[in-house]
């Protein structure tokens, strides 16, 4: 583990704890609010900052626990905390989780191999790949460049939930917003198993 990626890990396990603080301070029926931070830059370096106003703020999204147990079996006891009004719904082999933004967090049971799906992301011809914003052994956020010309995110994660090591990704072949996809991953490392 790298020394940059210890620091990440000490951050997030120290936000982490105040907003533990923080829910256990809040009122249960009011949904959590948070605005999405910009991903870690994986092979550039952050610019320094600049005397002039960012362009647009980011827009606040109102977080709540969704229970996906009425999806089915493979909802059963499972919680993700997910933008206000997302739902979740079992399809083929998946537990989908929607966003009312239009993203999909698509739940498999089984973990991914994270270095096949680099490979993969790698060499579509479809969705070519532009850049990794995140590079972890867990998660794995790419930009990409679609038929159109046009400019997208995508991702691919892991996590454990209860005993099984998920995987989570992005709709295939979909292109998500910086900011949408900034979601589904706090959605895919909010899953639980009660």
């Amino acid at each position: 583990m790298s020394i940059r990626s210890l620091g990440v890990l000490l951050l997030l396990v120290g936000i982490a704890g105040c907003r533990k603080d923080q829910e256990a301070a809040r009122p249960a029926d009011k949904p959590t609010t948070t605005a999405p931070s910009e991903p870690r830059q994986a092979d550039t370096q952050r610019p320094a900052a600049s005397a002039e106003p960012a362009a647009e703020a980011p827009v606040a999204v109102h977080v709540a626990e969704v229970d996906c147990t009425p999806a089915g079996a493979r909802g059963k006891g499972i919680t993700v905390k997910a933008p206000e009004g997302a739902t979740c719904k079992e399809v083929a082999e998946a537990l989908v989780i929607a966003t009312p933004e239009g993203g999909e967090l698509v739940i498999h049971e089984t973990a991914a191999d994270m270095a096949a799906r680099k490979k993969a992301i790698e060499s579509d011809t479809n969705n070519k790949l532009k850049r990794y914003t995140t590079d972890t052994p867990e998660t794995i956020v790419y930009e990409i460049v679609t038929p159109s010309g046009t400019n997208g995110y995508n991702f691919v994660s892991t996590k454990k939930v209860g005993d099984k090591i998920v995987t989570c990704e992005g709709k295939k072949e979909a292109s998500y917003t910086r900011e949408q996809v900034e979601q589904l991953v706090m959605a895919c490392r909010s899953l639980e198993k009660k």
